[in-house]
């Protein structure tokens, strides 16, 4: 006997719920860390030459942690409309064959 597939539209509604949680739970995270950056960027001193060496490398890690975080959030964002779409292609789905099997029903009923 082969697998079976069960699609529940409500369970997937209430994992893009969840999954949404998570994306704006994250993007607080991203949010706060980015004020902190913010408030530390001249840590290193701004004109003598330490700053001088150091802060092309500050800048350029600096630089790829942003857009990694922001890559992120955005993964987040689009596993979260896909569940979502996945959620409302199953209620269609499942409209559907309920109006044709009612369909079907009342063309093949007898009395």
């Amino acid at each position: 006997m082969g697998s079976s597939f069960v699609a529940s539209s409500p369970a997937a509604k209430q994992a893009a719920k969840e999954i949404a949680q998570i994306g704006t739970e994250a993007d607080d995270l991203w949010k706060g860390f980015r004020a902190k950056v913010q408030a530390y960027s001249k840590w290193m001193g701004e004109d003598d030459s330490f700053a001088q060496r150091a802060r092309p490398a500050y800048d350029k890690t600096l630089d790829n942690i942003m857009d990694t975080g922001t890559a992120l959030i955005g993964a987040i964002i689009k596993i979260t409309d896909g569940v979502t779409g996945t959620a409302h292609a199953i209620q269609a789905q499942q409209a559907d064959v309920i109006d044709t099997i009612t369909a079907h029903g009342q063309r093949t009923r007898t009395h």
